[in-house]
């Protein structure tokens, strides 16, 4: 995951958030919002038989960057 895979599904980036300390705390429609205990959150959208958007996976990029800093 520390480089852009070309597609990732819901369930394996939700999978990734959690094994980072982020907890899913709510959903409105297709979007579901992350926060870990240090105040940040992520929205990522669920669509049923897509992989989710090249956008929201350079944000969990972006995450695990700053995990390592």
């Amino acid at each position: 995951m520390r480089r852009l895979p070309p597609q990732m599904r819901y369930e394996e980036v939700a999978r990734v958030l959690e094994a980072l300390g982020f907890e899913e705390v709510r959903s409105s429609g297709s979007h579901h919002i992350f926060r870990h205990p240090d105040g940040r959150m992520l929205t990522v959208p669920k669509h049923k038989g897509q992989v989710v958007k090249a956008t929201y996976l350079k944000q969990v990029l972006r995450l695990l960057q700053e995990e390592d800093t």
